[in-house]
């Protein structure tokens, strides 16, 4: 028998009316002082119910993560290395260049970017009282394209910033529109700055911008404009940045001359550097992954250095999981390689090696300082540069790829298929496997073939334990080949078996169906100096606490966020294989399909498409992958959502055909925010309709059996400062379409409210930062901002409207649920929306969402927090399994703990997962405040 129990809390009043019962706005009786009453006595009931500590608790606990990382895999090393770090020369005493596609030629800067990943960028450290300088800026035809809807915060593009330290003095913003445009900061919000027009620029010739610098502000002058305008944020700029912003989208050029000083003196910024020795700091043993970063390190480069012995008559090769953002490879004093990408590579030393020991030398290169997300930013922008693995393979001969290990099919797997294009011939492979976790077993053969065109291919049929997010099992799968000498070369992947997919509007996963429950990792970890690091390469301990506080949450699935980086990290599919977290997975190519809305009208090709496929690659083996997706958020018209989505589809398709598969997040605006004029819009579910409902016909990408639909829906989940009534009535057009697919799985994939940081952990009295960009959302829903003291109050707010929001989810029948985000450490670690804070402490909704997100729930039907008299009460049941019997008991329940009106159902079977019980209305004889509680019994 399984019970689930769930509070509701409401404040009764008679005076109140069916018609006018909602928590705020124009159909509210609510003061705004009686709302912060209700809120504050809220704020008690909760923390009466999960405890007075529950406000001051980890949401992972110290015991929890020591016994979760006792489950982590433990992969020994084939190389130990030591680490160093030392100045990355560019030729140059003031310029940096970043990508091996940056150069300079006399005193001009030239960016390349030859679509690849990261952009190339370049700085210069500015000269003590700069006083003016001319950029000369020249952009070719092939960036040009047209911006639907025109320029937003969100628009990538090419920029020039200008900074003091690591603050912003200017920024000239490039728009691929030939809007260039300076970013202005009006209203004091640095994470939302407005736009001056300054001008249309030229393609394919150059243009002049002139700027000169006092300590008040700057002047800009460019295309028959001059404007002078206060800093940023800081005063006269100590660099200049060269920004390729965060697609790869053509080569650009910037000569910079007439540099000046305070009383006319001339500089010249490209003194060559001359030759000289550049020192070395030792840093000693590391185990990789291993980063640095950060203004401190600024334009160092990471060193590993390690030995391995090789024997004559061996092939080896070194497996790269990534150099991040780039680098080189050098063995016994020789340069091998140049890496100009984070992508993972084999490098095969087979003709590099000697007998005996042999010396390598791994150089990581520095990661140039962007803020390609202004609003989800740290201060320190040099977020770090790492080296993820490095393996030593060897054998007869080298294999450079992996076998992949994959099930087909809708309910349980009960076989499982290994192929492997090995390309060798001749020659016979033997597959083996054993069980890893929970508990490991010996390993066993479970068949042998013969390689078929260099291709090693079987169904496997021996018996083994499902992979589920409530049974993670996990196995080893090796494959021998073998030639009549013996043993050729030998791999082996860690994977698991389970089959996912849609069908009836739903998500399976073996058959059964499931909700996607869950939140963001956007990965901005304490602590406060170190965020830069663990931004892109956290400690395993690190993802296993995010991953377990997502489990704590009652979660079952972690969508990867990390704006502008992507993830090429494996060990968070190795951390959620055994934990059971399903992950719906970017890669390091994020965002990047969104560049063929540059193409012609008949160009089709995402040129980022094989960066992609390399990095899915990496991670195809992890049961815990259940989709892909491309990019975060859209604006576009028809014609480029057909193109992003048939080159997506294409593309992942071309790879994997056993996930599904989210083009995009958020293409679809509750609420109507981008609605129909063209620029902006969108195909109903069928494919049928635009948005304002224009008969139109979408590709095929739109409709393939694996494309899911995704959405962030401002109006569902009253964050943004959305009113309580668009909730209610969820005006949102194509809303129920969604919700009702027979086709299509619908996630919400972002929703999110805020709520203050408790200020009174130990960590946050030594350091809080308040300024975040969402208080202004507060008072647009609730007509007043909570002062500091209130933070409980503001608690309770994200508490209350996380379990309304949550609610309304699941009686529509979401198939997913995301909150926006896990931890609050975006905005220079200032988020407020998350329910855990920025140094792991639970708010009040993290325990809401607990409850709401439980496998079942009774609660309301509707989301009302005021009663009224004779308000009927009809309970909704939901998660249920079809053919089990019920019970629920409804109480509810004073302030004093008396039990003043139930009602009782008795022995119901459930037809389906949703069920809604007849009314009843509970006679209540006085104004107050009430607790409604459901006990929901299952066979």
């Amino acid at each position: 028998m399984n019970k689930y129990l769930y509070n509701e809390f409401i404040r009764y009043d008679e005076r109140f009316t069916k018609e006018k019962n909602e928590f705020y706005g124009e159909y509210s009786p609510l003061s705004s002082e009686e709302s912060r009453e209700f809120l504050e006595k809220y704020a008690e009931a909760k923390l009466e119910e999960y405890g007075m500590n529950s406000i001051f608790s980890p949401a992972v606990t110290s015991l929890e993560l020591s016994r979760a990382m006792l489950k982590m895999p433990r992969t020994a090393e084939s190389i130990s290395f030591t680490a160093s770090h030392r100045p990355h020369v560019s030729g140059y005493e003031r310029w940096q260049l970043y990508t091996q596609r940056a150069s300079i030629e006399g005193d001009t800067v030239i960016l390349s970017d030859n679509f690849s990943i990261p952009t190339a960028a370049a700085k210069c450290d500015l000269p003590k009282g700069i006083e003016g300088m001319t950029l000369t800026v020249a952009f070719d035809e092939s960036y040009r394209r047209d911006i639907p809807g025109g320029v937003l915060i969100t628009t990538p593009g090419k920029q020039i910033d200008l900074r003091a330290g690591a603050y912003d003095s200017a920024r000239i913003f490039f728009a691929q529109n030939g809007s260039l445009i300076l970013r202005v900061n009006e209203s004091g919000d640095i994470y939302h700055y407005s736009d001056k027009l300054l001008g249309e620029f030229p393609f394919a010739e150059p243009f002049d911008i002139r700027l000169s610098f006092t300590d008040e502000g700057y002047t800009v002058s460019a295309l028959g404009t001059e404007l002078t305008m206060p800093y940023l944020e800081k005063g006269r700029p100590d660099t200049l940045f060269l920004s390729g912003g965060l697609q790869p989208t053509s080569e650009w050029l910037v000569r910079v001359s007439d540099v000046s000083l305070d009383g006319g003196e001339s500089v010249d910024l490209f003194v060559e550097r001359t030759e000289g020795t550049v020192s070395e700091k030792k840093i000693g043993k590391v185990t990789l992954p291993y980063v640095i970063g950060t203004k401190k390190l600024a334009d160092r480069e990471l060193i590993l250095r390690g030995s391995f012995r090789a024997y004559k008559g061996v092939a080896y090769a070194l497996k790269f999981d990534s150099l991040d953002p780039g680098g080189e490879v050098w063995l016994n004093g020789a340069l091998l390689k140049v890496v100009d990408s984070p992508n993972p590579f084999v490098l095969n030393v087979s003709e590099n090696i000697k007998d005996g020991s042999n010396e390598l030398q791994v150089v990581v290169y520095p990661r140039a300082p962007e803020l390609l997300y202004v609003w989800h930013r740290h201060r320190d922008a040099y977020n770090g540069w790492f080296s993820l693995g490095i393996e030593l393979l060897s054998g007869k001969t080298i294999v450079e790829t992996e076998p992949v290990v994959y099930t087909e099919g809708e309910g349980t797997p009960t076989e499982f298929k290994v192929r492997w294009e090995t390309g060798l011939s001749d020659a016979s492979f033997m597959v083996s496997m054993k069980k890893l976790y929970p508990k490991e077993g010996a390993f066993v053969t479970v068949g042998m073939d013969d390689l078929k065109d260099g291709v090693a291919e079987m169904t496997v049929t021996e018996p083994f334990d499902a992979w589920s997010p409530d049974s993670p099992n996990v196995y080893a799968v090796r494959v021998d080949i073998l030639d009549e000498d013996g043993l050729v070369f030998s791999r082996g992947v860690t994977t698991g078996f389970r089959n996912v997919c849609q069908k009836d509007g739903a998500i399976y996963i073996n058959g059964e169906k499931t909700v996607l429950k869950g939140a963001l990792n956007m990965q901005f970890l304490p602590p406060y100096d170190e965020i830069p690091l663990n931004h892109v390469c956290p400690s395993t301990e690190q993802i296993v606490r995010e991953a377990l506080a997502i489990k704590n949450m009652n979660g079952n699935c972690m969508r990867l966020h990390q704006l502008g980086y992507g993830t090429s990290d494996k060990r968070f599919a190795e951390v959620c294989d055994r934990l059971g977290v399903m992950l719906i997975w970017t890669t390091r190519a994020i965002d990047s399909a969104e560049e063929i809305m540059q193409n012609s009208p008949e160009d089709r090709e995402w040129k980022l498409a094989e960066d992609y496929k390399t990095q899915m690659r990496e991670v195809i083996n992890h049961p815990s992958i259940i989709m892909w997706e491309g990019s975060n958020e859209l604006h576009a018209g028809l014609g480029n959502v057909d193109k992003l989505y048939d080159a997506f589809v294409d593309t992942v398709k071309s790879v994997d055909t056993t996930r599904l598969i989210c083009p995009v997040s958020h293409l679809y605006y509750g609420g109507g925010l981008y609605d129909g004029d063209g620029t902006t819009d969108y195909y109903n579910d069928d494919g049928t309709k635009s948005s304002s409902g224009e008969d139109k016909k979408s590709s095929y990408g739109w409709l393939d059996p694996l494309v899911v639909r995704s959405a962030h829906t401002y109006s569902l989940t009253l964050g943004y400062g959305r009113p309580w009534h668009d909730m209610v009535t969820q005006n949102w057009k194509w809303q129920d379409e969604l919700f009702n697919s027979k086709d299509k799985a619908y996630l919400v994939s972002e929703f999110a409210i805020i709520g203050k940081q408790n200020p009174m952990t130990p960590e946050a009295k030594k350091f809080i930062n308040k300024n975040s960009y969402e208080i202004p959302n507060e008072k647009a829903a609730l007509g007043y901002n909570f002062a500091d003291e209130e933070w409980i109050e503001s608690q309770a707010y994200q508490a209350l409207m996380a379990d309304m929001a949550i609610r309304q989810l699941r009686r529509h029948g979401a198939d997913g649920m995301l909150w926006c985000a896990l931890r609050g450490g975006a905005n220079d670690a200032s988020y407020l929306k998350p329910p855990i804070d920025f140094y792991g402490y639970t708010k009040l909704a993290f325990y809401r969402i607990r409850d709401a997100f439980s496998k079942a729930l009774a609660a309301g039907k509707e989301p009302d927090a005021l009663w009224y008299k004779d308000y009927e009460l009809t309970p909704l049941l939901t998660g249920l399994t079809a053919g089990k019997t019920y019970a629920l008991m409804v109480e509810v329940i004073d302030e004093n703990g008396e039990t003043v009106a139930a009602n009782g159902y008795e022995d119901f079977v459930a037809e389906s997962d949703t069920l809604s019980l007849t009314p009843f209305a509970p006679s209540l004889k006085e104004n107050g405040y009430y607790t409604v509680r459901y006990t929901l019994l299952e066979e």
